[in-house]
């Protein structure tokens, strides 16, 4: 129940986050796109997959900050405890992922570019 909260305050706090974007960027006009080479689809799918990794890692941050708050609240209930520091390996782990796939990402855009 209290992970269930914690998903729908995360949603909420992102969906008015990408609501204030959303507006600051509506009077912008969409680029076209226009693919000649590999290099050009390289850079659109660089572009994607860093938004994903970005939202990965603001997630992970979260749970973060989630596991700190319910380690702080957890008191003697050790099962809350066990819960927090597991919450925080994942948040962790969720960090290392998103720095790792921006490494791979720049790794591959080198090596299909030919730099």
């Amino acid at each position: 129940r209290p992970l269930l909260k914690f998903l729908l305050v995360s949603l909420f706090f992102l969906a008015a986050i990408f609501g204030v974007f959303s507006f600051a960027f509506a009077q912008t006009k969409l680029p076209s796109i226009d693919i000649r080479s590999t290099g050009d689809v390289v850079n659109i799918l660089n572009r994607i997959l860093g938004f994903v990794y970005q939202i990965i890692g603001i997630l992970a941050v979260i749970v973060i900050l989630y596991s700190a708050a319910l380690f702080m609240t957890s008191g003697d209930n050790e099962d809350r405890r066990k819960k927090a520091i597991s919450y925080l390996k994942w948040g962790i782990a969720g960090i290392i992922v998103a720095i790792l796939a921006g490494s791979i990402i720049t790794l591959v855009t080198s090596v299909l570019q030919g730099s």
